[in-house]
């Protein structure tokens, strides 16, 4: 069994000035100084690290504060708190969203309810710009490993906002030794626990999940995005072995569409081919 003694909260902030503070203070009535806060600014040039350590001085939270690169790519910067996260799960949350009503609550219950190392989701509560609700979006896991796989292959059946990880059991997997440096996690992560670690998702709260013109996935050009979606749409081939899997994984090819370029393509082949090469090596 587990309680909030074995999480850590990681807040990942990159230029989030507007946003954080509804963030800040949608941890802070969740779990007040309960857990420990961990918020990693990546390059951010704006206010965001201020404010956020002005908030949590004022909440009297337990909270470390780090800043990385502007050109630091998400799993790279997760990698580097490795020294700094002794708790078996972490929560992964982004400065322009917000844990809903009851997360605290569910997470303690859902953690009494378990026996092992568990992957947990939450719905998101896509919103606007000002946290207004659109519509809601509930992360499609099964309990059948196979079926997950086949979903992953060519979609993204869990949501990373609010998601609960086993921090202990994916710093110790061979792939996160050898992480690459993509800048989308969320597949990435649920391709590392597949066959380790079962899914569930919580029926009690949700976190909002705010959608905004700088979201990466709206850019309208994105070369880092294009390769990354590149990368996680060959892993079926390295993690499944089922011929039908790694076929289904080309229906992501046109959300590359968008992004796609020479520069992209020649990237993309070179990543491939050194996951490649590294697997041959081992």
């Amino acid at each position: 069994m587990f309680s909030l003694n074995d999480v850590t909260i990681l807040l990942l902030s990159r230029n989030h000035e507007k946003f954080i503070e509804e963030c800040i203070h949608s941890i802070n009535r969740e779990f007040g100084n309960e857990i420990q806060l961990l918020n990693l600014d990546i390059g951010s040039i704006d206010g965001t690290l201020g404010i956020s350590k002005s908030l949590c001085n004022e909440f009297g939270m337990d909270a470390v504060h780090l800043k990385l690169d502007k050109n630091t790519k998400t799993l790279t910067a997760l990698k580097s708190l490795e020294e700094y996260v002794s708790t078996t799960y972490v929560i992964l949350l982004s400065a322009d969203d917000a844990l809903g009503e009851n997360y605290r609550q569910t997470l303690n219950k859902l953690f009494s309810d378990i026996t092992e190392h568990t992957v947990i989701n939450f719905p998101s509560m896509v919103t606007d710009h000002n946290l207004h609700p659109l519509y809601l979006r509930v992360p499609k896991w099964s309990i059948s490993s196979k079926k997950n796989k086949k979903l992953l292959s060519y979609s993204n059946p869990g949501t990373a906002p609010g998601a609960v990880i086993p921090w202990k059991m994916l710093v110790e997997t061979q792939s996160w030794k050898q992480s690459p440096d993509i800048i989308i996690e969320d597949y990435w992560l649920w391709w590392q626990f597949i066959d380790i670690a079962p899914f569930i998702t919580s029926q009690e709260s949700h976190v909002l999940y705010r959608q905004h013109q700088h979201n990466i996935s709206k850019a309208s050009r994105n070369k880092a995005y294009a390769y990354s979606l590149g990368y996680v749409s060959a892993l079926p081939t390295y993690k499944s072995n089922n011929y039908k899997n790694r076929l289904l994984s080309l229906v992501l090819i046109p959300r590359w569409l968008r992004h796609l370029n020479i520069a992209v393509w020649r990237n993309y082949i070179l990543g491939y081919q050194d996951s490649k090469q590294s697997e041959l090596n081992r």
